[in-house]
């Protein structure tokens, strides 16, 4: 008659299942957990002016942590290359997310509303489009 498992089966079975895990992939989930937690907080506490481009720019840097996290982890090639792909989204918040912060914490106001906004993202966004796009043209990523 079997018993089970004693407890350092089971711990030593868990430990044996996260090993394929990497100090790195632990460290980049934890540092986007935590962008996307100061991106919730900064949403609803900061002042309204910095608000909306703070929250982006963590939004989008715990996105890219999150997808380099999941990078790390072995997985199919099909999946690799639509996290790089995915993880472009969160590269592309940046540039336009710290233009209009840096803009708006020195208070200028040129192009800090949403037509200014529209234009500094005019490039970001491009290149975005080209990455999800990729699989028509590979200007970008070559299979």
């Amino acid at each position: 008659m079997s018993r089970g498992p004693t407890p350092l089966e089971v711990s030593s079975r868990a430990l044996v299942e996260l090993s394929h895990l990497s100090v790195s992939t632990v460290i980049l989930g934890v540092g986007a957990a935590l962008l996307a937690g100061l991106a919730l907080l900064s949403h609803f506490r900061w002042p309204r002016r910095l608000a909306p481009s703070f929250s982006a720019v963590s939004s989008g840097a715990a996105l890219w942590l999150a997808c380099q996290a999941l990078e790390t982890l072995p997985t199919d090639p099909s999946v690799h290359y639509r996290l790089v792909q995915l993880s472009f989204a969160g590269i592309v918040v940046l540039p336009t997310g710290y233009a209009v912060l840096a803009a708006r914490v020195a208070g200028f106001s040129g192009f800090s509303g949403w037509l200014g906004g529209l234009v500094v993202a005019f490039g970001p966004a491009l290149t975005l489009v080209v990455v999800l796009t990729n699989d028509w043209h590979t200007l970008f990523f070559m299979h």
